[in-house]
Formats: structure tokens, sequence, C-alpha cells
């Protein structure tokens, strides 16, 4: 269930040789991933009072999870074909938006930003800007060159720049791989352009793997615990559970 997409954007354009794609995929937030103990805690109270089941948070209950790719390209009238080793894509989404950050000059006449930019939208120096001597001197101008900071006089500094990015947001959706033993969820994501090419691996929520996301309501499980009871009777008021064998007292 491979899938590319292939990017271009009016006329073709020339091609040089600093062109680039970077690849980047959507973080997975915090507590997303392993069960954790509030979902085991309300996982036992479904089991045994029929509460509601908190929602999990590691995908779906057949392993299959979304996320977004994000898609750089060094400039934006770059062609090139991006996709996935397994899985499906969106039509993306183009965006712009600003990304700050602070950077150090290390007499450099230019330095890499973490994302192409496109723009400069402000920049301000951290402090004073010092030469090859330590000697303190003006702090020398900044413009965009490639996609890069350049400085008009190679200095020792701190430099916290606000710049504009240009990016492609594809939805990905991921299901397991049915002939797969094992890493049944790996996939890789890829771009390629004249010249060149570039992938990242796919990473899955923590636990998708090992299957320590399959918390149902009714028939699920948590992998480590044995069975609970799934009813209690209604006159009682308390219920004791054997701490080694983990079923109700009677």
């Amino acid at each position: 269930m491979a899938q590319s997409l292939t990017i271009n954007f009016g006329k073709a354009s020339p091609v040089y040789e600093d062109d680039f794609v970077m690849l980047e995929q959507e973080e997975w937030g915090r507590n997303q991933g392993y069960l954790t103990k509030g979902h085991t805690y309300a996982w036992l109270s479904n089991r045994l009072f029929h509460s509601e089941l908190a929602l999990i948070n590691c995908g779906s209950l057949d392993g299959s999870f979304a996320k977004y790719l994000f898609v750089y390209p060094s400039r934006a009238d770059l062609q090139f074909t991006s996709g996935v080793s397994w899985g499906e894509l969106q039509e993306p989404q183009v965006e712009e938006l600003e990304y700050q950050e602070t950077v150090q000059c290390d007499l450099q006449d230019t330095i890499k930003l973490k994302y192409p930019a496109r723009q400069i939208k402000r920049y301000e120096w951290l402090g004073n800007a010092y030469s090859a001597t330590g000697e303190v001197v003006p702090r020398p101008a900044v413009s965009i060159s490639g996609g890069e900071i350049s400085l008009a006089q190679r200095v020792y500094g701190s430099l916290q720049v606000q710049y504009l990015v240009h990016r492609l947001r594809c939805r990905y959706q991921a299901s397991p791989r049915p002939e797969a033993v094992e890493n049944k969820l790996q996939a890789f994501a890829y771009a390629v352009w004249p010249g060149s090419s570039t992938h990242i691996e796919i990473e899955p929520p923590d636990g998708a793997e090992q299957g320590l996301c399959n918390s149902s309501v009714g028939s699920g499980s948590i992998s480590g615990l044995p069975d609970v009871p799934s009813s209690v009777p209604p006159d009682n008021d308390h219920v004791y559970i054997d701490y080694c064998t983990m079923k109700a007292r009677t």
C-alpha cells in the first residue's frame, strides 16, 4: 500500500546544486504511547463496575494511527516527488508559518537554520558582537541567501531570528502490514528531486508495535495483567480482589 505524490508548481524550474527537501513527522505529545496508570485504573473500573472507559492514547484498537508529515522544499518552485513505503497520504496543504530560532555565530559567512527560510521577519542580536580577537564590533546586517542566514561580517555572537517558512502538510494514515511478522508498523517517507533524494522512518507511538494499546470496552486486555471479573453482584457494596490471583473474593 505504498503511495507517492508528485509535487509540481507552475513551469519546470531550473535545477540547482544546493536544492534539497527536508522531511519531518509531527511529534507525539506527552502521555501518548504506553498505557498510563490512570488508564489501567480506568480499565479495571470498567471491568468491575462498568464505568466509562477513558479513551486510549496510542492510535486505534487495530494498531493503526494517523499523523501529519511535513515537507520543506529548499525553494517554493522546486519540483519533487514524495511518498511513503506503506500507508496512505492525503493531498498536501500548502502552509506558510513564522518560526523563531536562536543561532550562534562563530565567524561564519552563512548560518544554516533548522528550516529553509523564505524571508526574515525580524532579527535581534542578543548581546554584543565580537571580532576574531575578542573586540566588541558593530553588529553586522543580516539577510537571507539560499534559505540560510547571511552575515555582512564574520563575528562571534548570538542572534535571534524570526523567519518565514514554506511547507507542505500531508496527513498520513498508517495500518499494520498484514504479511509482516515483526515491525508491522514500520514505514518510511521519502522525497526525490533532480539529483538527489532523502527519507525518514515514520515513528509509531510507543508501545504500538508491542500491542500495548489494545484496551477496549468489554473485551480488551492490558498486557501483563490477568483477567479480572467482568461483573460484580449488585448486592455487594465492597469488592475484595485477591492480590495474587487478581480474582474477586466471594
